[in-house]
């Protein structure tokens, strides 16, 4: 089968945030059984391929102030309407994989007239309510901007539902909201969770790990990562640096908390290290002991969760964090309300407690292997897919 790729937010073949890593992952799972084609932002045209796709297209994103605006406005740029007409002439797609809901009316629309593909949505999140958590609490954001955004956002989604041929979510918990505040039928949607890649451990030794990253070798290191404009993001790496990390310090003067990701500024503070972006991603989880995910709000699933997980890492996270995640708490993770002493007490126990560290990155990484690895996720992909071209003939 011929499937088209629709990603417009970012470096699909070198990941650096969790949106892009996901599609990455489900690119690749797609080559394995089908002819995959891509359609990708032009500013990643030099990007060097490094999976089988057949073709690669792409469009120029729309400017506006000198801000780039990859898939927002996609039914609104000629360039993506023009590119797309050409692919459906060109490759004659039976299945487009469309991620995000800002381009799925308009290419339904071209598809139907002619009578070319079933278009799928793939939610990231559930946009809508993460416009609301998040666009509408950024202060960056002017008043303004902010609703316009929203309503924008909404009336994109609910078309995007509407007309979609069928919808793949990222957790359960979003497939009940399109459900219920959409009225997406139940046959029409299926959750295709985010993986991870279980990682090798025997392959890396921690001191060179530490060694290689400029970190203490005697430290108890606690690591979050996350691409560093992305609010939610932001928040917990403002509040590790204000409020958790200060009063871990005061008790455990041998703590140091890691932070890392894309955009991460380069500096260092008392008991925290602020590495920028790491190109290594499980060296760093490696030289770890435990994870952290301060989150309060945000949409979709925490692909770092999944990171963590698949290193062995005992978590310490906020609901919202582990949100879409089928973790149990004290067992696979420790899960808190909220940011508050009850997360600083779990800390404690963990950064004291050696054996429980062990438990629970054990019983993690058994989570990650039997409910979360790509391979199986890739499979149950295929599968629908396969049905789906089946049901179109």
């Amino acid at each position: 089968m011929k499937v088209l790729v629709v990603f417009l937010n970012g470096n699909i073949f070198k990941p650096k945030a969790g949106n892009e890593t996901r599609i990455y992952h489900i690119v690749r799972q797609l080559c394995k059984y089908n002819e995959v084609i891509t359609l990708e932002s032009s500013v990643y045209k030099k990007e060097v391929c490094n999976l089988p796709v057949k073709a690669r297209y792409f469009v120029n994103p729309i400017v506006i102030k000198g801000i780039r605006f990859g898939t927002f406005f996609a039914a609104l740029n000629p360039s993506y309407i023009l590119t797309l007409l050409k692919v459906l002439r060109k490759e004659r797609p039976e299945l487009l994989h469309v991620s995000y809901p800002f381009a799925v009316f308009i290419t339904k629309a071209l598809t139907k007239i002619l009578h070319k593909g079933i278009v799928v949505y793939e939610a990231h999140d559930v946009e809508v309510k993460r416009s609301r958590e998040v666009i509408l609490k950024d202060p960056s954001f002017s008043f303004l901007k902010k609703w316009i955004s929203y309503v924008y956002t909404y009336i994109t989604e609910k078309l995007a539902c509407m007309f979609a041929d069928y919808i793949i979510t990222v957790s359960r918990e979003d497939a009940d909201y399109f459900i219920k505040h959409f009225s997406v039928k139940k046959e029409k949607i299926s959750v295709i969770s985010t993986g991870t890649l279980v990682m090798d451990l025997e392959k890396y030794n921690k001191t060179k790990c530490r060694e290689k990253l400029g970190l203490s070798k005697d430290s108890i290191i606690i690591v979050f990562h996350g691409a560093y404009k992305y609010y939610p993001n932001a928040e917990a790496i403002k509040l590790i640096t204000n409020y958790i990390a200060p009063r871990i310090h005061e008790k455990f003067r041998d703590v140091l908390f890691v932070i890392a990701g894309k955009d991460v500024p380069k500096y260092e503070k008392e008991g925290i290290k602020f590495l920028g972006f790491v190109e290594n991603l499980t060296e760093l989880l490696v030289a770890s002991d435990i994870a952290i995910v301060p989150i309060l709000r945000g949409g979709g699933t925490r692909v770092k969760i999944m990171d963590y997980m698949s290193a062995g890492l005992p978590i310490v996270t906020t609901k919202k964090g582990v949100e879409g995640i089928e973790a149990e708490n004290y067992k696979h993770a420790i899960i808190v309300e909220t940011v508050d002493e009850e997360l600083l007490r779990a800390l404690e126990l963990l950064i004291e407690n050696d054996s429980e560290r062990k438990r629970l990155g054990r019983n993690a990484r058994k989570l990650a292997e039997e409910k979360y690895d790509w391979d199986k996720i890739g499979d149950e992909l295929n599968k629908l897919y396969k049905s789906l071209n089946k049901r179109r003939h």
